[in-house]
């Protein structure tokens, strides 16, 4: 098993990205206490968080990695390319169906 610096991709990708929602989250849930508002919404961010923790369960390791590089690191594909010896086009074709699911995933919750 290949070894990364920052512990295992699957993971590291989840924690960013989950991370991030439960942050967004959390906002949402103290403003909506705060105004006394609707907490419908409260529901559907969590069904979010659901179906985003599936989608990356299901993703390979390699492709997670790549995901890593570019969206927790914030390298350029020129960056990428040089670390991994892979294409332009070989990293879009490995990341993109996946970046395409979340993105569907968000716009619908």
């Amino acid at each position: 098993m290949i070894k990364y610096y920052w512990g295992k991709p699957e993971k590291v990708l989840r924690s960013y990205l989950l991370g991030i929602l439960n942050k967004v989250q959390t906002m949402r849930e103290e403003y909506i206490r705060k105004i006394g508002a609707d907490i419908s919404s409260i529901s559907r961010q969590r069904k979010l968080l659901e179906n985003l923790d599936t989608l990356f369960n299901n993703v390979n390791v390699d492709i997670i990695a790549l995901l890593c590089l570019r969206y927790v690191e914030e390298l350029s594909i020129a960056e990428i390319m040089e670390r991994t010896g892979l294409s332009s086009s070989q990293i879009y074709t490995r990341t993109s169906k996946v970046m395409n699911k979340a993105k569907k995933i968000m716009i619908q919750s």
